[in-house]
């Protein structure tokens, strides 16, 4: 009968409530994540219309295009870009030498005026810079560094660090979708205590209905997990293994993505992150959508989907695959650090920024 509702739905809706409840209580008390240990971070300072970002390249080098779409996407946020001295500058496969994009990285944390620093693009050589960073420099600036990809570095480096929270958002560089924009201007212009809830990407699973099977949204262990967030590129996280820059002493949620890489070497660094990373702390896993990892055809290899089932399925904690971030153009935007609750019931992480 119309408008009946069935008993299944009555517990499918007290289930929901529950979640709401419970999440709600999580992020609204301090208690819950032990708020007053993490007094000693860094509060970064969000942005407002009319602001001045920097722009960099500490990685791979860009094109005179690149620059230019980067400029327009900060215009239309209603911001002010400011290109570093050596933007455009090459060196092989890197943007510059060392010195050089490390001057114009400590020249954005030194401007006074610059109110955050946006990486252009990722590539290769943020891990160059891990043992030059002038920290005191940076933890004096407060102000926030946005990218993916290869930035995994940096933000691993200066959280280990300094305790900061940065972004783990689409490069300046990247194609802005409606989806992609809402998710970043809701971090960006954000408030610190502002509790955002992020879910799933409506274009993304219209991307999987139409038979692309990475964007395919599955959850491995169900539940509901806490922690900070913490994460970001694998190959990055796999390569920092064994540094001083790859730490976390706090309960967290670790998210990964990556893309162009075989099963095997998914399978390969996964493993060798878990034998590094304290597991008792470890809360949840979000992974993102690994846009080229598929196997191969005609090759005697586990798909994508067989080698997560097979490292997280005997896992204690909640884990799901398929979140809005990664190597795509719907992506979110994720607060490095920030408190965060995962539920799979809902595919949603509701996150508190610093």
């Amino acid at each position: 009968m119309k408008g009946k509702t069935t008993g299944h739905g009555n517990e499918e809706i007290r289930k929901k409530m529950n979640r709401r409840a419970f999440t709600k209580s999580l992020l609204g008390s301090g208690m819950a994540y032990g708020i007053g240990a993490q007094s000693n971070m860094k509060k970064p300072t969000y942005l407002k219309s009319g602001d001045q970002v920097g722009l960099i390249c500490p990685a791979g080098p860009i094109s005179d295009e690149r620059l230019v779409r980067s400029i327009n996407n900060l215009l239309n946020l209603g911001l002010k870009p400011i290109p570093g001295n050596y933007i455009l500058n090459q060196n092989g496969y890197l943007s510059g030498t060392r010195t050089e994009r490390l001057a114009d990285l400590h020249q954005m944390y030194r401007d006074e005026q610059i109110r955050a620093v946006w990486c252009i693009r990722g590539g290769f050589g943020c891990t160059h810079l891990l043992p030059h960073l002038d920290y005191d420099l940076v933890q004096r600036s407060n102000k926030l560094l946005l990218g993916y990809s290869d930035v995994t570095a940096l933000h691993c480096g200066l959280y280990t660090r300094l305790k900061i929270s940065n972004l783990h958002s689409p490069v300046a560089s990247s194609e802005f979708t409606p989806y992609t924009l809402e998710q970043l201007q809701k971090i960006i212009f954000g408030m610190p205590g502002q509790v955002i809830r992020i879910g799933a990407s409506p274009e993304n699973d219209q991307l999987f209905n139409e038979g692309n099977t990475v964007y395919e949204r599955y959850v491995i262990r169900e539940g509901i997990g806490r922690g900070v967030l913490w994460g970001g590129n694998l190959s990055l996280l796999s390569a920092l293994c064994g540094t001083p820059y790859l730490k976390i002493n706090r309960d967290f949620l670790l998210f990964v993505e990556d893309i162009d890489e075989a099963p095997y070497r998914i399978d390969r660094m996964l493993t060798q992150l878990m034998q590094v990373l304290p597991l008792h702390r470890l809360k949840g896993v979000v992974l993102g959508v690994f846009e080229g990892c598929e196997k191969k055809a005609n090759t005697p290899s586990q798909s994508l989907k067989e080698v997560m089932l097979d490292r997280f399925s005997d896992f204690d904690v909640p884990v799901m695959y398929g979140f809005p971030f990664g190597h795509i153009k719907n992506q979110c935007t994720l607060p490095f650090g920030a408190e965060a609750v995962m539920d799979t019931g809902s595919f949603q992480l509701t996150v508190k920024l610093p």
